[in-house]
């Protein structure tokens, strides 16, 4: 690693050299968010003297307070080329799980005419290193809206979605209100992707409360109890039953016939206008038979013209169609109303769906 110069708030510390060995990195979902509100003067006081102490150590060699300082820089602004040397740091201090997750960070991230430029090339290639060093788990859970413990630090709904573990033993876990927790504990290697799927059972439901009432012998004598009168429930018919009726499938092809009278419209009336933009353009006569040469824009006008007349067509027959079904709805309606039935027209019956409408009309 070669440390160029450092810089002020907003420029970059280091440039890396360092030659590519692995192949593109897993993605990670726990990659960082931006700060919800820009950083303050102070701030950015604060983070260019976080990126000098940090290049400082960086030539220095000292990556653990290289690695201090960047994450503190970090926290306070959430910049791609800040989690990009983070990461080459944390990978001198061989904190490789940390470091995949940074430099996947600056990679997603990176303007895309920049990734094959130095220092994204560099945050590349270091990403690939750190790859084959460490496991790419990935994680699914069972209802996929538990959340998940990692060593008993939460990484929150993690259902499918990998993380980067130092080679070693972990310990995943999956919570959920009213399920049993589920757990997987193993020694993952460095360069596997294993999948972990956690599994959570529901607790069983508490026992209903045994019954307290004394328990009274067969044969012996019970109290006469005068006999109580309970007042029965007036059955009351239901307010609506669907079923099929004429007036309802009028009333629904009126409305059918009214929507696309007004979507037709609306369609001729762009055309027109398309029309008017097109003859804008043209010549008095330039699409006339005495034209000595016919603009291509002429063949475009016809189309249109042709387009413009069956919208309209379209457009009268839905209003004609609509205004017939209404007036048979509304004779319907009078029939059915006279025959004592209730003032709803459902277009549906009674052993399937459909569109029902309700009201009076």
């Amino acid at each position: 690693m070669t440390v160029l110069a450092s810089r002020p708030y907003g420029a970059r510390v280091f440039r890396f050299g360092w030659r590519s060995r692995g192949a593109a990195a897993a993605l990670l979902f726990c990659a960082s968010t931006a700060r919800a509100t820009e950083p303050t003067e102070a701030d950015k006081a604060r983070v260019a003297t976080l990126l000098r102490t940090g290049a400082q150590a960086a030539k220095a060699k000292q990556w653990e307070a290289c690695t201090e300082a960047l994450s503190a820089a970090l926290a306070i602004e959430d910049a791609a080329r800040t989690a990009g040397d983070l990461g080459l740091c944390e990978e001198q201090a061989g904190r490789f799980a940390s470091a995949h997750r940074h430099l996947l960070h600056a990679r997603l991230t990176a303007p895309p005419g920049d990734k094959k430029n130095e220092p994204w090339k560099g945050y590349q290639e270091a990403l690939a290193r750190v790859t084959e060093r460490v496991a790419i788990v990935f994680i699914s859970t069972y209802p996929t809206d538990a959340r998940v413990l990692l060593n008993g630090r939460p990484l929150g709904a993690a259902d499918g979605g990998h993380v980067a573990l130092e080679p070693g033993k972990h310990t995943l876990a999956a919570r959920r209100e009213g399920y049993e927790d589920a757990r997987d504990e193993r020694v993952h290697t460095a360069g596997s992707t294993p999948h972990v799927h956690l599994v959570l059972a529901r607790k069983p439901q508490p026992a209903e409360p045994a019954d307290l009432t004394p328990s009274v012998p067969a044969t012996a004598k019970r109290p006469a109890l005068a006999p109580v009168l309970v007042p029965t429930a007036e059955v009351v018919a239901p307010w609506y039953e669907p079923t099929w009726r004429p007036s309802g499938v009028l009333v629904s092809i009126a409305y059918a016939s009214a929507a696309t009278a007004v979507v037709s419209g609306g369609v001729a009336i762009g055309l027109e206008v398309d029309r008017a933009s097109l003859r804008a353009g043209l010549g008095r006569y330039a699409c006339g038979p005495a034209s000595t040469s016919r603009p291509e824009d002429c063949d475009r006008l016809a189309e249109r013209r042709d387009q413009h007349n069956a919208a309209l067509g379209v457009t009268i027959g839905a209003f004609v169609a609509g205004g017939l079904a209404a007036g048979a709805a509304r004779l319907a309606f009078g029939f059915e109303r006279s025959a004592g039935s209730p003032t709803i027209a459902p277009a549906a019956s009674t052993s399937g769906g459909g569109i029902v409408i309700l009201g009076k009309w």
